[in-house]
Protein backbone atom coordinates (compact mmCIF):
# COMPACT_ATOMS: atom_id res chain seq x y z
CA UNK A 1 0.00 0.00 0.00
CA UNK A 2 2.83 2.39 0.84
CA UNK A 3 4.56 1.68 -2.46
CA UNK A 4 1.45 2.65 -4.41
CA UNK A 5 1.45 6.03 -2.68
CA UNK A 6 5.16 6.43 -3.34
CA UNK A 7 4.85 5.71 -7.05
CA UNK A 8 1.81 7.97 -7.31
CA UNK A 9 3.72 10.74 -5.56
CA UNK A 10 6.73 10.31 -7.82
CA UNK A 11 4.54 10.38 -10.93
CA UNK A 12 2.66 13.47 -9.77
CA UNK A 13 5.92 15.21 -8.86
CA UNK A 14 7.38 14.45 -12.28
CA UNK A 15 4.24 15.73 -13.98
CA UNK A 16 4.24 18.91 -11.89
CA UNK A 17 7.93 19.46 -12.64
CA UNK A 18 7.36 18.99 -16.37
CA UNK A 19 4.49 21.47 -16.35
CA UNK A 20 6.47 24.05 -14.40
CA UNK A 21 9.48 23.80 -16.72
CA UNK A 22 7.28 24.46 -19.73
CA UNK A 23 6.77 28.07 -18.55
CA UNK A 24 10.28 28.79 -19.85
CA UNK A 25 10.20 29.58 -23.58
CA UNK A 26 13.67 28.15 -24.26
CA UNK A 27 12.68 24.87 -22.65
CA UNK A 28 9.47 24.71 -24.70
CA UNK A 29 11.39 25.33 -27.94
CA UNK A 30 14.06 22.74 -27.12
CA UNK A 31 11.41 20.20 -26.10
CA UNK A 32 9.51 20.78 -29.34
CA UNK A 33 12.67 20.35 -31.42
CA UNK A 34 13.58 17.18 -29.54
CA UNK A 35 10.11 15.70 -30.03
CA UNK A 36 10.14 16.55 -33.76
CA UNK A 37 13.57 14.95 -34.12
CA UNK A 38 12.42 11.83 -32.30
CA UNK A 39 9.34 11.62 -34.50
CA UNK A 40 11.41 11.93 -37.67
CA UNK A 41 13.86 9.30 -36.42
CA UNK A 42 11.02 6.96 -35.47
CA UNK A 43 9.44 7.30 -38.91
CA UNK A 44 12.82 6.55 -40.47
CA UNK A 45 13.21 3.45 -38.34
CA UNK A 46 9.72 2.26 -39.24
CA UNK A 47 10.47 2.57 -42.94
CA UNK A 48 13.98 1.11 -42.57
CA UNK A 49 14.16 -1.35 -39.64
CA UNK A 50 17.66 -2.53 -40.59
CA UNK A 51 18.92 1.00 -39.89
CA UNK A 52 17.30 0.82 -36.45
CA UNK A 53 19.10 -2.44 -35.72
CA UNK A 54 22.40 -1.01 -37.01
CA UNK A 55 22.05 2.15 -34.89
CA UNK A 56 21.10 0.13 -31.83
CA UNK A 57 24.12 -2.12 -32.30
CA UNK A 58 26.42 0.91 -32.63
CA UNK A 59 25.01 2.49 -29.48
CA UNK A 60 25.37 -0.81 -27.62
CA UNK A 61 28.99 -1.17 -28.71
CA UNK A 62 29.80 2.42 -27.68
CA UNK A 63 28.17 1.91 -24.29
CA UNK A 64 30.01 -1.38 -23.80
CA UNK A 65 33.35 0.19 -24.74
CA UNK A 66 32.76 3.11 -22.39
CA UNK A 67 31.80 0.78 -19.56
CA UNK A 68 34.87 -1.38 -20.16
CA UNK A 69 37.13 1.67 -20.22
CA UNK A 70 35.66 3.09 -17.01
CA UNK A 71 35.91 -0.31 -15.32
CA UNK A 72 39.58 -0.52 -16.29
CA UNK A 73 40.12 3.01 -14.94
CA UNK A 74 38.55 2.03 -11.62
CA UNK A 75 40.65 -1.14 -11.37
CA UNK A 76 43.79 0.88 -12.09
CA UNK A 77 42.84 3.43 -9.45
CA UNK A 78 42.19 0.70 -6.90
CA UNK A 79 45.56 -0.89 -7.68
CA UNK A 80 47.25 2.47 -7.10
CA UNK A 81 45.41 2.92 -3.82
CA UNK A 82 46.40 -0.57 -2.72
CA UNK A 83 50.05 0.24 -3.43
CA UNK A 84 49.73 3.51 -1.53
CA UNK A 85 48.13 1.79 1.45
CA UNK A 86 50.82 -0.91 1.45
CA UNK A 87 53.47 1.84 1.56
CA UNK A 88 51.72 3.63 4.40
CA UNK A 89 51.30 0.36 6.29
CA UNK A 90 54.98 -0.48 5.86
CA UNK A 91 56.03 2.98 7.05
CA UNK A 92 53.76 2.66 10.08
CA UNK A 93 55.26 -0.74 10.93
CA UNK A 94 58.79 0.65 10.55
CA UNK A 95 57.99 3.55 12.88
CA UNK A 96 56.50 1.20 15.45
CA UNK A 97 59.62 -0.97 15.33
CA UNK A 98 61.81 2.11 15.90
CA UNK A 99 59.71 3.15 18.87
CA UNK A 100 59.93 -0.31 20.39
CA UNK A 101 63.73 -0.42 20.18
Amino acid sequence: MGQNKLMTGVALGALAGAILTMFDKTTRVQTGQCLKSMGTQTKGYISNPTQAIHDFRNQYERATNTLTQRTNDIVSFLDQMEGYLDTVEQQTEDQQEKLET
